[in-house]
């Protein structure tokens, strides 16, 4: 009757034990790496939320070149109008996100003479060239502003 482990049993039993340790660590990491792109979209949502509604997000006002260094750019006329059309865009950082917000309207979206339609698109990145995160496209409801 033999009492001990031969060296082959021994190295059979060490590496089935390293292939299961390597396996649990490979899956710690992909979890770990599914949370943070969960956290990331998620919060790439919310951003893409506040910017759908609101051009100028946290004061920050949308020029051209960027003059007043706040990271956000605008083209075209960012007013509501009650003109037949009107189209703009603005882009930049927010939040640790690179946000493009393209708003349009046109004639046939007039309500009367205080409101009208627009589709507004919000794309968001994880970087000025990086991964697309997010896009939302929705139709607002915006108030004209009245002259003096």
């Amino acid at each position: 009757m033999r009492r001990a482990f031969t060296l082959l049993e021994i190295l059979a039993s060490l590496l089935l034990a390293v292939m299961g340790v390597a396996a649990v660590i490979g899956m710690m990491r992909y979890a770990t790496r599914l949370g943070v792109t969960a956290q990331l979209r998620m919060t790439a949502v919310a951003a893409a939320e506040t910017v759908l509604y609101d051009p100028l997000p946290g004061g920050r006002t949308a020029d051209a070149g960027d003059a007043d260094k706040d990271g956000w750019y605008g083209s075209g006329t960012l007013a509501v109008t009650a003109a037949a059309t009107y189209d703009f865009s603005v882009y930049g950082w927010l939040d640790g996100y690179y946000v493009v917000r393209q708003e349009s309207s046109s004639a046939a979206d007039l309500i009367d003479d205080a409101s009208r339609w627009s589709m507004v698109t919000v794309h968001v990145y994880a970087g000025q060239e990086d991964e697309h995160l997010t896009s939302i496209r929705r139709r607002v409801l915006r108030c004209i502003p009245r002259g003096p």
